[in-house]
């Protein structure tokens, strides 16, 4: 940080608070969302998923 050796621990501090963070928000986030298919993310408690291809693209 600007060129001073001395200020190393400020970076430590930072990375250490966003692990902190981080740990804080998996331990108190959903259970086994990890099993949940990527098309029904989302869909709440509804199981129909969309299978027809979607087109993305730019309006001329």
């Amino acid at each position: 940080m600007a060129g001073d050796a001395g200020n190393w621990w400020k970076v430590a501090a930072f990375a250490a608070g966003a692990c902190v963070i981080s740990a804080i928000a998996v331990l108190t986030g959903p259970s086994n969302t990890h099993r949940v298919p990527t098309r029904e993310v989302g869909l709440g408690t509804a199981r129909r998923v969309e299978t027809r291809p979607v087109t993305v693209g730019v309006a001329s």
